[in-house]
């Protein structure tokens, strides 16, 4: 991968990203879409093609009522320009010792590696699917609004987990639970997020879907607050 997205007609960020997963579905029907040997097919029924004696038959019109069970392995490593605006009449600490009092506002910004590696795992029974992950993940250089020239690693550790049922094939029920915590006490004061999250999806046509959804925090610290939320999303 390649590239911050950042509103510029130039890329500010020419490294490269590399993302990598490793799954394995247990059961289920298999992700390449075939459905059990090449012997699936009953030679003596050419007319109706009926699979053959033991064997499971292609999925239906409700394909989405599956009985599977996947696990994964993957991680992300990559660089990103790290950046903070940090206001006038604020102290920053000098490299060699002693302090400075900025007159004027001004941005710092430094390369920032960073390390992620987590599993996931998904079990859906017909109706109901059951799905989460678990994420590892370190920065090796991130940056402070409150001393942007001191570079020292942070660790961060989040999860989630959630249910989705499927009420019908247009109209989805969900529930999540999630949490990210910081190494960093500062940074987890500002960002470390507790949560839960109980919602409906209807996808009302082709490409338009209608979500209500409740937020539960549960962290208190201002990230996301209660909130109910309503979205109309077109897709194309």
């Amino acid at each position: 991968m390649n590239g911050n997205g950042a509103e510029t007609a130039w890329d500010n960020n020419s490294q490269k990203d590399f993302y990598f997963r490793v799954a394995r579905k247990w059961w289920g029907y298999p992700l390449d879409g075939v459905i059990g040997s090449s012997e699936l097919v009953n030679p003596d029924s050419a007319v109706d093609n009926s699979p053959g004696e033991g064997e499971m038959g292609p999925p239906g019109l409700d394909f989405w009522r599956e009985m599977q069970f996947e696990t994964g392995f993957f991680g992300y490593f990559g660089r990103n320009q790290a950046s903070v605006t940090v206001q006038e009449h604020v102290d920053l600490a000098l490299a060699g010792g002693g302090v400075f009092e900025l007159a004027t506002p001004a941005t710092f910004t430094r390369p920032d590696r960073f390390q992620r590696v987590g599993f996931d795992s998904r079990l859906q029974v017909q109706d109901l699917d059951i799905f989460g992950a678990c994420v590892w993940g370190w920065n090796d250089d991130p940056i402070s609004d409150e001393e942007p020239d001191e570079m020292q690693s942070d660790r961060l550790f989040t999860w989630f987990v959630e249910a989705d049922y499927y009420f019908k094939p247009w109209l989805i029920g969900y529930g999540r639970y999630e949490e990210l915590s910081y190494n960093n006490e500062e940074r987890q004061s500002e960002a470390g997020i507790k949560r839960a999250v109980v919602g409906t999806a209807a996808y009302v046509r082709a490409n338009v879907r209608l979500v209500s959804e409740f937020v539960v925090d549960a962290e208190s610290n201002g990230t996301t607050g209660d909130t109910f939320n309503a979205l109309l999303d077109f897709a194309f």
